[in-house]
């Protein structure tokens, strides 16, 4: 590409009278695309010039607009993205492609030279091969099938200016299907034309060696390399087509705005005096994010010999799936710090370049490096106020009052509390943020002031006198440095930056206790509660959030327990080995290990194990911040006195995101398995009995306990000086535990054929089924049974039970036919293809120990390829004698429910009313399969159900779906009901924090248009949305004398402890041991109208027609049935389920 190659369009502004009889043409461009300044001009021309280079030095010539590469001056937006079909395919076994690294470039001072000449060069420390194109360029037709071939390719711009960004990264790389590893503009220039994790920037590494460690790790992990490809779900590759594209587009542009000439007299200089500021800092020889740093070794270090290992010393690196940040600076103190929460991986700014989508709060905006966190962006998102019939009062009447407690704690601040925010500037810019800390600390301006700062801005507690103030420090190399504060924002305490703010000052107080995060939690490691006997260390602590209830801010505070292994890896690895031996050791070992969270004690730190090194061991060295080495067996025992006792084990990879919240590439660290614990619990001991139960016993908490330990956090907050001090200082005052009025709505009536019961106990009805009919029920005659010959004898034992309780329940039971097949899961699978037919009504298969591959290739083939209900038991299931009828009740009941039959009914005083329920997950085989189940009421009774599933391909958790799996509920409704429900109400259970707005904007208006469609020429149904928690940290309890209890079934709280919003809890399950949780229910749209007492009953209502439970449930049934739908499909059969069995709850 030429560096002057430049085109020109003319213009016309005005109609022009014709020529040679010719009609007058309107006002635009004249496409002459081939034409050169100099020639002769119609009057009124405009010379309109595109450059797709950067302008040359010698360019001086004055034009009344352009078109160019830079985004500011640009007409024209790019191109929407359209959705890819199918997956992407990833077939390259060549790492890297590209420009030859270590030769002479033609010219040496373009960028990718001075690049390799800095760091000598990828190919003089790491041996990466790559191809050549110096001296024996690739043919253009040959160019994309060459590429294809590499996994990386080097997308090197010949300038670093702000968007100059070439068809190297969109033709060479993206089109051809490899990772670009770019240098030009810095990245956050590149991400605002193309998506985050797309690229890797050599700006992320400090080295050539240590970004050629990561593109090695990254060649041997398929898995974490097919992450950069994630973004084509959702977007496609497009190339404009240059000789015609832009100038239609420029030529619509143009016409579009008028006549809005603008004259530049100097090209070269206008393009660049918005140079990057990364490209002119590295004109003076320093990166921002790349400072000096201080002597030792810190995680995420790389050298030329090896990572680092992990280190105490890293103040504010999170490891990846913990996200651990450091605590606020408070005044004295002069350690690196951030005011990040916990759990996110933003840092709170408001800066004035924001580079993400804004969040309206009164004009102020979020950067990138300063999202609020998602939770919190949740608190913005309030529909009440569209809600006529509850704008001015949401809470019910219906009911018993009730005075309840809560893990509430009142935050009393002054009435005009206000916090200032400061953006920091430093001139010169210092990349270290210890530095940018200690100078600002430094000053008197500031030492009396309650402040918070993390290297870009600052919180006051009050306000400085200038809104802009300037301060002078000297570093210690004697040179002089401006420090410029400027007041960006006055913040009031409803803001969401400072209700993160808040959570922020706790989190800063349980550190002066003692206690270490781990997630969003705080654990205290030195009171661990012991359970030997399974190797088991449990570490309490409290997982505490701070937000705007009603009218006034409070802490929710709840205790929480992390479970630890007091296994390390190193046994883990060595017990493996045992059983497996050495011939499949490595392959199940990195199988087993990579994504385990592990605990190193030495610094109370977790991180996720990505890979596994084999060749590096602790004798090996890396390199230290001062550039000497040393080697991992020793700097544990100089920095820890820890003495490694087997110099042979591998270590362990983790990837760790910058301290710089600003979406760079993550750095390895070097872990020891011997100084790494697991935690959690594996999956094989979620399956033992024994050791849950005495897990159990130690974490499920009665409420009596609960507030013991909610008691003595309270006073150790009071006790503590600094804690106590640390509140203060912001004007912050830790009151009371709130107390409220609930409500106990009327406990419901279960209706069957011939009786309605009042259970004994409101939350279990179980034995009255045995006694009473059911509603309707289908006989069942023609049905297989499928077991191994063990367990023949077996069958005659639980067809009788299977009659004595189908009698009384009105479900007749006949005689199957039994098929006897090897203790082989092939084996089932093959009798039930040759057996079933259409004319069978079910299949029951009995299947052997270690029943997940029977279970899954019997329910994949009988849900999908050849669609009829199925019912799968356990040999040990039948050798329970003393629970037999019990168990043949459970089955009668699940085989009825499969044949389309329905077991009871609770009165629904709205006639014509559809309920449905949506939840989702991601597939156990394949993360980037998002599975969506939809289930639907299709009679008014409330007893009948439409199930679907879709699979769908979306980065996040929302549905996409909805429109479809609607519209198939309505027509099926009214092909039962020969007519459209008058009311539906969709409850909605899966929904992350963060996604209530994109709910509603996204999903929201899919349903709505599926009622307009299906209601066309008839009254519309009226819809409403109600999003459904099951998981908070808000707990009630009953005060009776000098104990507490468990609120009782029913309890509403629709006031005092909710949101602004249209929201209430409701208790809907007992905890026999332990403490119940509430289920929070928040109606985000409501065409409905409906009473807020009516919507609560009708709720607690739903919540007793789950047929698997002959019970309560803490959710509505049909979330509860989404939930079990979208969770075999997730697990097991991992395709959509036939639309045969939609009619059928066939997933129970």
């Amino acid at each position: 590409m030429r560096r002057q190659e430049a085109l020109v369009v003319t213009a016309g502004t005005a109609a022009e009278a014709s020529r040679d009889g010719e009609q007058p043409r309107p006002p635009g461009l004249g496409c002459r695309a081939r034409a050169e300044p100099g020639g002769p001009q119609e009057p009124r021309q405009q010379w309109k010039t595109f450059l797709y280079c950067e302008p040359h030095k010698r360019i001086k010539e004055v034009l009344e607009e352009e078109l160019s590469i830079k985004r500011d001056e640009c007409h024209v937006k790019s191109t929407p993205a359209v959705a890819l079909d199918g997956i992407w395919s990833i077939k390259r076994n060549l790492p890297m492609g590209g420009m030859m690294p270590g030769q002479q470039s033609r010219n040496s001072s373009l960028p990718q030279a001075k690049y390799y000449s800095r760091h000598g060069g990828l190919r003089s420390k790491t041996p990466v091969p790559l191809t050549s194109t110096v001296g024996k360029p690739v043919p253009a037709s040959g160019l994309l099938h060459t590429v294809a071939r590499y996994k990386f390719y080097l997308a090197f711009e010949n300038s670093q200016h702000v968007d100059y960004i070439t068809e190297k990264l969109w033709r060479n790389a993206f089109l051809a299907g490899a990772v670009p590893v770019v240098l030009g503009p810095d990245r956050a220039n590149y991400e605002r034309f193309v998506p985050r994790g797309s690229f890797i920037h050599v700006d992320d590494f400090p080295s050539a060696a240590s970004l050629a460690a990561y593109l090695l790790f990254l060649d041997r992990n398929l898995a974490v390399y097919r992450r950069y490809f994630h973004w084509r779900r959702s977007y496609a590759v497009h190339i404009t087509s240059f000789w015609d594209e832009p100038w239609c587009r420029t030529c619509q542009a143009v016409q579009t705005s008028g006549d809005q000439p603008k004259s530049i007299q100097n090209l070269a200089s206008w393009f660049e005096r918005n140079m990057s500021g990364r490209a002119r800092v590295r004109a003076r020889g320093i990166i921002p994010g790349h400072g000096a740093r201080e002597v030792g070794c810190a995680p995420g270090d790389l050298t030329a010999t090896s990572a680092s290992p992990g280190d105490s010393q890293s103040s504010s690196i999170a490891s990846p799936g913990d996200n651990q940040a450091s605590s606020i600076a408070s005044p004295g103190d002069n350690q690196a710090s951030s005011i990040a929460s916990p759990g996110d991986s933003q840092a709170l700014s408001s800066g004035t370049s924001s580079i993400s989508q804004p969040h309206d709060d009164g004009g102020r905006t979020f950067t990138e490096r300063g999202k609020v966190r998602r939770d919190v962006i949740d608190l913005s998102v309030c529909t009440r106020e569209k809600l006529a019939h509850v704008k001015d009062c949401k809470a019910g009447s219906s009911g018993i009052p009730l005075q309840l407690v809560t893990n509430l704690f009142s935050l009393d601040l002054p009435q005009d509390w206000q916090l200032y925010q400061y953006h920091v500037t430093y001139s010169p810019d210092l990349a270290s943020r210890r530095l940018r800390i200690a100078l600002l600390y430094s000053h008197s301006k500031l030492l009396d002031k309650a402040k918070a700062f993390d290297g870009t801005i600052l919180f006051l507690s009050e306000k400085l006198d200038l809104k802009v103030t300037e301060l002078t420090s000297e570093t210690q190399r004697g040179e002089t440095v401006t420090i410029t504060l400027t007041l960006t924002t006055q913040l009031s305490s409803s803001s969401p930056v400072c209700i993160q703010f808040f959570s922020v000052i706790f989190r800063k107080i349980f550190k002066k206790l003692k206690m270490y995060q781990i997630g969003r939690n705080f654990y205290k490691p030195s009171e661990p509660v012991e359970i030997p006997q399974y190797k088991l260390s449990l570490w309490p602590g409290f997982a505490v959030s701070v937000s705007r209830f009603e009218s006034r801010l409070l802490l929710n505070a709840d205790v929480s327990y992390k479970v630890l292994r007091n296994e390390t890896v190193l046994e883990f690895m060595t017990d493996l080995c045992l059983r497996t031996g050495m011939s499949h050791f490595t392959e199940t070992c990195q199988k087993q290990l990579v994504g385990l969270i592990v605990l190193t004690r030495y610094n109370n730190k977790t991180y996720r194990i990505d890979d596994i090194d084999w060749s590096v061991k602790p004798t090996h060295a890396f390199q230290k911040r001062d550039g000497s080495e040393i080697t991992y067996m020793d700097y544990y025992k100089q920095q820890y006195n820890i003495t490694l006792s087997d110099l042979n084990q591998p270590v362990l990879v983790s990837l760790l995101k910058r301290k710089r919240k600003d979406s760079s590439e993550p750095q390895m660290v070097h872990l020891v398995p011997e100084l790494c614990f697991l935690t959690g619990l594996s999956s094989q001991a979620t399956s033992d009995f024994h050791l849950m139960k005495a897990v159990a016993e130690e974490t499920r908490l009665s409420p009596v306990g609960r507030q013991q330990q909610l008691a003595r956090l309270v006073d150790d907050i009071q006790r503590n000086q600094v804690a106590r001090l640390e509140l203060e200082t912001w004007g912050l005052h830790f009151g009371s535990q709130i107390s409220l009025t609930g409500r106990v709505v009327p406990s419901e009536k279960i209706l069957l054929q011939d009786h309605t019961c009042q259970p004994a106990t409101a939350a279990d009805w179980s034995k009255d089924m045995r006694t009473c009919k059911i509603l309707s029920s289908q006989p069942l005659s023609r049905w297989l049974i499928v077991c191994c010959n063990r367990a023949e004898n077996l069958i005659e034992g639980l067809m009788s039970c299977l009659r004595r309780v189908g009698g009384p329940m009105g479900f007749n039971v006949g005689y199957p036919k039994i098929i006897k097949v090897d203790e082989k899961p092939a084996a089932f699978l093959r009798a039930i293809q040759l057996h079933v037919n259409p004319d069978v009504q079910l299949v029951m298969c009995i299947l052997p120990s270690n029943p997940k591959n029977y279970y899954d290739s019997i329910k994949k083939y009988l849900s999908s390829d050849c669609p009829v209900p199925s019912q799968c038991v356990l040999t040990r299931t039948l050798t329970k004698q003393g629970m037999m009828m019990s168990v043949a009740t459970k089955i009668a009941m699940q085989m009825t429910c499969k044949l389309g039959g329905e077991l009871w009914a609770v009165e629904i005083p709205l006639k014509s009313l559809m309920v449905a329920g949506i939840d989702i997950c991601r597939d156990a085989l394949n993360k980037d399969v998002v599975v969506v189940g939809f289930v639907a009421s299709i009679n008014s009774r409330i007893t009948r159900w439409f199930s679907r599933c879709v699979l769908q391909r979306t980065a996040a958790d929302i549905a996409d779906c909805l429109k479809v799996c609607l519209t198939g509920a309505l027509n099926k409704w009214y092909k039962h009901n020969h007519d459209l429900p008058s009311r539906i109400i969709i409850y909605r259970d899966g929904v992350g924090d963060g996604q209530l707005k994109t709910v509603l904007d996204y999903e929201v208006p899919q349903l709505l248009s599926s009622v307009t469609e299906c209601s066309s020429g008839a009254s519309s149904s009226r819809l409403s949305v109600v999003v459904v928690r099951k998981r908070c940290l808000l707990r009630f309890f009953t005060e009776t004398g000098h104990t507490v209890q468990n609120p009782p079934l029913g309890t509403v709280v629709d006031s005092e402890a909710t949101r602004a919003e249209y929201d209430f809890y409701l208790v809907s399950q007992t905890a026999n041991r332990g403490t119940v949780s509430p289920t929070y229910y928040n109606i985000i749209y409501d065409d409905n109208g409906l009473k807020p007492d009516h919507m609560q009953r009708l709720t607690f209502k739903l919540c007793h027609l789950y047929y698997n439970w002959q019970g309560l449930i803490s959710v509505p049934a049909p979330c509860q049935y989404a939930h079990k739908l979208t969770f075999l499909v997730a697990q097991s059969i991992h395709k959509e389920p036939s639309l045969e069995l939609s009619d059928n709850l066939f997933y129970l």
